[in-house]
């Protein structure tokens, strides 16, 4: 977006990529940016500003550090700008920055979202629901819920499914309460009209897992579209990498619609991923917590396992 807007004046850096480093506007990480202030040399003293996307960071338990030092070792005429939507400290914030490097701070806060968000539940018995209804529904049942013929879920113990000839006993208790599905949900959002779809499953393989599932059970794309998807995968994505047995798995995935990103993945392949569902031709995308980390995408609804 930055490229189209400049040409030729834009450049980024990366843990994975470099692309035009001496640009006039550079796009980068911000242990990128640190590393320069800590080696010291021309760049650093060249940088007149600084923008801070998702500034909230710098309480991250991992990376907060980094961004910590990078406002304390920039140049005196480095001038920042802070950017988050969720962060609640903003005037002791800005304050401390004064503090430590001697200019004005101003704050600007705007209170009303440009998409506004509506949180909801997926249960197994409810369906999709608000925590209210949820309350509501455990009050109202008297005896813990019991499983049932084919995995739903009965209330009374009179007409429960047996188990080997009986009842749940207290030690299988802890096991009798169904997992909602993930592809069932996936399917009501379609119903709905709420895909695209970011699914966050904090795990690498869960990722992995439940995308290949939810690509055997379902098709989200067209002739056309599977065309496109072919011939923008083959266009990025190049030999070897192409050969090897996660880009066909992936790409298998890619073609239903859906798709895969985590931190695990070679970067070509994270890059078609998000270059896919940027245009609309992934409908569900099994994601960590990397993805959402600054990337910009046409989501309708994001869940959380």
């Amino acid at each position: 977006e930055f490229s189209e807007a400049y040409p030729g004046k834009v450049g980024m850096m990366t843990g994975d990529v470099v692309i035009n480093p001496d640009a006039q506007i550079l796009i980068m990480t911000t242990e990128v940016y640190r590393n320069i202030l800590v080696e010291r040399g021309e760049k650093a003293q060249e940088i007149k500003y600084v923008v801070f996307d998702e500034v909230h960071f710098i309480n991250d338990i991992e990376r907060g550090t980094v961004w910590e030092e990078s406002i304390i070792f920039s140049p005196d005429q480095v001038r920042f700008v802070c950017l988050s939507a969720t962060i609640p400290n903003f005037t002791q914030f800005a304050e401390w920055i004064s503090t430590i490097k001697g200019h004005t701070v101003e704050t600007v806060s705007y209170m009303k979202r440009a998409v506004p968000l509506s949180h909801e539940f997926y249960d197994s018995v409810l369906g999709v629901t608000d925590m209210q209804s949820i309350i509501k529904d455990v009050k109202d049942t008297k005896k813990p819920h019991q499983m049932e013929q084919g995995g739903r879920f009965n209330r009374g113990g009179k007409h429960s499914n047996h188990h080997k000839g009986g009842k749940f006993n207290k030690h299988k208790k802890q096991n009798a309460f169904q997992t909602p599905s993930h592809i069932e949900l996936i399917r009501i959002l379609e119903s709905e009209d709420k895909l695209p779809a970011i699914f966050f499953s904090f795990s690498r393989a869960l990722c992995e897992r439940r995308a290949k599932e939810l690509a055997k059970k379902m098709k989200f794309t067209t002739e056309d579209e599977r065309k496109t998807i072919i011939e923008m995968y083959n266009k990025h994505v190049t030999e070897p990498t192409r050969s090897m047995t996660s880009a066909r798995e992936i790409k298998q995935i890619l073609l239903k619609g859906v798709g895969v990103h985590h931190a695990g993945m070679l970067p070509k392949l994270k890059e078609i991923v998000e270059q896919l569902f940027d245009k609309g031709l992934l409908r569900t995308l099994y994601a960590t917590e990397t993805f959402a980390v600054g990337i910009n995408m046409p989501a309708k609804a994001v869940c959380f396992s």
